[in-house]
């Protein structure tokens, strides 16, 4: 699955499709880079999922470095994921209704240090199947809006435990070799790498059209 961000209708639609092949009830976004439109495409991702699948669909932002998500849907920040994954607040605090009808938000929550940890594996594993829907309130699909590679965190440890992983690259910004090494790293890891989503891609008009 490659696509622009533009149709990202069609990026859901393959996703679903998906689900009807294979067990997809959680996905992760993730780029190389921080900057390359991972919240926006994982946004997009949620309400397409909601408003051309009807779906139900609970958002997470799991991005330390520049939690966003909360603002982008005015929703309160605090409590969220982090405090989830720490323990220390109960699970029926940190779910916020949003505008969009069948969507619903994790923010991130709570800052403060030993973030790294909370992408450890073994701590994720023990909180999927709440957040997968076993214990929860029944979700088809979440999405959880992750950090980008080469930044405070590696990823490539704990991708693995979702469902599905989908890239984000900013074209004309993030080398080939670096996706590459990426992709290399994360199917090194068992992660289900889905594919990529081509964002911020730029047109340019051919100098004959030009008058």
């Amino acid at each position: 699955m490659i696509a622009d961000s533009a149709p990202l209708a069609a990026v859901a639609a393959s996703l679903i499709r998906l689900r009807q092949k294979q067990t997809l009830t959680n996905l992760i976004v993730t780029s190389c880079n921080a900057g390359e439109g991972k919240t926006t495409v994982a946004l997009q991702i949620a309400r397409a999922a909601v408003l051309e699948s009807e779906l139900r669909v609970l958002l997470i932002d799991g991005n330390p470095a520049n939690p966003r998500l909360a603002d982008l849907l005015s929703c309160d920040p605090v409590p969220g994921f982090a405090d989830f994954l720490d323990g220390r607040v109960a699970e029926d605090v940190i779910i916020r209704a949003t505008t969009v009808k069948g969507l619903d938000l994790m923010p991130f929550g709570s800052p403060g240090p030993g973030r790294a940890s909370r992408y450890d594996p073994g701590r994720l594993r023990s909180k999927l199947p709440w957040l997968s829907g076993t214990e929860s309130a029944g979700y088809d699909l979440i999405v959880l809006d992750g950090p980008s590679s080469f930044g405070e965190f590696d990823l490539t440890a704990s991708a693995s435990l979702f469902d599905g992983v989908v890239l984000v690259i900013e074209c004309e910004r993030t080398r080939w070799e670096v996706v590459r090494n990426y992709q290399d790293r994360l199917r090194d890891g068992n992660a289900n790498l889905l594919g990529a989503v081509m964002n911020k891609r730029r047109y340019y008009i051919p100098k004959g059209l030009y008058v």
